[in-house]
């Protein structure tokens, strides 16, 4: 089954028009659609709904028309950007200079409540852990990359210094934005990474999705990525309710259940559901197979945190492993994953069909 999920479709059309409708020819309904560049080549992107093995469907393409709400986008204070959808605040990406780096919070989840834990931003929370300050959101770092532990936050940790944003699209189908910076040491002295960090948020129906594809690339020497357990390209510190060690289940693709299962495995996604405010919520990663070392391993634990880290292996798979790499000076590695946060644990929530729905999507033509 296709649990309903972003399409597209490459077209040719006019740079003057970002927005369509798809009238559905056996029902008549109507959805948004929004042009957007993928691979270089125009493509119109829409929202299907769920489909069962074998259903056809077709749609006429009413290029002058468009379908009100969608995602929007905010700067505030040159240090945040809000995002909303259909007028209601999703999530927030904050890039200010008081910041080790970027992250996503809050980010909420079903029923209007935040799915990832508001300490450190937020103090004296009820019933909040309050381990880990580093754990923020949602967030990309690395404890040994080019010497420099740009995962902690100390005066002897790196940081990522945002510099700008590339480009920024709303629309009633997706919002995307693209962030450029630099990985850099303690001092701020050396650039270690540039980075460039594209997110792509859909106005998705079935559960809330974003897709977040991290570009990393070696400046003028080569960059030696660590062989340790702390770091994650994509990593996820849920809020405190969900926790493994509160009645929360951390699960894998390849059935792995709880820490001792999903900690230092190989997995396609790795997902955290459980109670968030009186009803069960989910919240997945989904890694594509064009991500560098798919698939990644997990420094995921009962306690709260889903991190994707293809370069612990020794810490995960015993000393006698080696997962260094030496990143070229001049060339860049891609990490692509996809966010799904939905009702229910992963079952419920179709997961698994979620992924698949994101690399191996139903069959498209253009006539």
């Amino acid at each position: 089954m296709f649990p309903g999920s972003p399409l597209s479709v490459p077209v040719e059309t006019s740079e003057e028009i970002k927005s369509v409708v798809l009238l559905d020819v056996s029902s008549g309904a109507e959805k948004p659609g929004q042009i957007g560049e993928i691979d270089g080549k125009p493509h119109i992107v829409w929202i299907e709904d769920p489909m069962d093995p074998g259903d056809v469907r077709s749609y006429v393409i009413d290029y002058d028309r468009t379908l009100a709400g969608g995602v929007s986008i905010t700067t505030v204070e040159d240090r945040r950007l809000d995002i909303t959808i259909d007028g209601m605040l999703f999530m927030s990406y904050n890039y200010g200079p008081d910041s080790f780096r970027p992250y996503l919070h809050p980010v909420i989840g079903p029923h209007g409540l935040p799915i990832t834990r508001g300490f450190p931003m937020i103090a004296n929370v009820p019933g909040e852990s309050t381990d880990h300050p580093h754990h923020k959101g949602i967030w990309s770092a690395y404890g040994e990359v080019g010497g420099v532990d740009n995962w902690a936050e100390t005066d002897e940790s790196g940081r990522t210094v945002h510099g700008c944003f590339e480009d920024f699209q709303t629309g009633p189908v997706f919002g995307s934005i693209i962030a450029v910076g630099d990985w850099v040491d303690p001092n701020a002295s050396k650039i270690v990474l540039s980075e460039r960090r594209e997110i792509t948020i859909y106005a998705n129906k079935n559960g809330r999705l974003f897709d977040i594809v991290l570009t990393l690339m070696a400046k003028d020497s080569d960059v030696l990525f660590g062989d340790t357990k702390e770091g994650g390209f994509i990593s996820v510190r849920v809020a405190s309710s969900m926790d493994v060690t509160r009645g929360g289940r951390l699960e894998n693709s390849r059935e792995g259940i709880g820490e001792p299962e999903v900690w230092g495995k190989r997995a396609e996604w790795c997902d955290y559901s459980g109670p968030l405010g009186g009803k069960i919520a989910g919240i997945a990663v989904l890694e594509h197979p064009s991500s560098f070392k798919h698939p990644t391993y997990w420094h995921a634990r009962d306690y709260g945190l889903m991190s994707a880290n293809p370069f612990g292996i020794s810490a995960f798979r015993g000393g006698h492993h080696n997962g260094d790499y030496v990143l070229r000076a001049g060339e860049s590695i891609n990490f692509s994953y996809r966010v799904y946060i939905h009702e229910g644990g992963a079952s419920e929530g179709e997961v698994s069909p979620m992924y698949h729905a994101f690399v191996e999507p139903p069959t498209i033509e253009l006539s």
